[in-house]
């Protein structure tokens, strides 16, 4: 073989081994983005559960707060976790306060952890001719959808949440008057869907 062609065959095998060396190195830096990409999904997934069970164990020792007390003239009684009031209302925004009443909001803890959470709210119907005036009004139990901005601890146990309405919240009149809430609990998701708000 002449010369000059084993010359040139032997300054060629310094640049494929160079370029053999960055597709390991690429290859391997793949490699490792891949475990590490697999290792932030199963812990991703770990948290999404423990907080899923975390939330469901919360419920489950705050269902107390919504179940009846009694009933009146048979008609069921719940007990008032305090009023919801607006705070604030613009073209696209409505914010309200809502103070939790001891020793309902020792049992709030862990709500500050929830971005949405769910008011079950008793709004008054109007009374028939007929009924005493001593007599207990009805009320309407209807479901509302809020973002939970922030929870303040205040002072003799009580707790005050800022709230932001939420889908049809935003457009509804009766709100324009203080609430009774009788149970709140917090929004999962994908174990809650927001469709029953009635937005459609």
């Amino acid at each position: 073989m002449p010369q000059g062609v084993v010359a040139g065959a032997e300054a060629v095998q310094p640049e494929a081994a160079e370029a053999y060396v960055a597709l390991v190195r690429q290859r391997q830096e793949a490699e490792l983005a891949l475990k590490r990409a697999r290792q932030v999904e199963v812990e991703a997934k770990r948290q999404w559960h423990e907080r899923a069970k975390k939330a469901a164990d919360f419920k489950s020792k705050f269902h107390v707060l919504s179940m009846p007390v009694g009933s009146v003239n048979q008609q069921i009684a719940f007990r008032s976790l305090g009023q919801l009031r607006i705070e604030s209302e613009r073209e696209d925004e409505v914010m309200f306060r809502f103070r939790v009443q001891r020793p309902y909001a020792l049992g709030l803890r862990g709500l500050e952890s929830f971005e949405y959470v769910w008011l079950f709210e008793a709004h008054a119907l109007k009374r028939e001719p007929e009924e005493r005036a001593s007599s207990p009004a009805p009320h309407n139990i209807r479901l509302g959808l809020y973002k939970l901005i922030s929870l303040e601890r205040l002072s003799g146990a009580e707790c005050e949440l800022r709230l932001e309405a939420v889908g049809s919240r935003k457009r509804d009149a009766f709100m324009s008057q203080p609430v009774q809430v009788v149970d709140i609990k917090p929004y999962i998701p994908r174990y809650d869907s927001i469709r029953v708000l009635g937005d459609a």
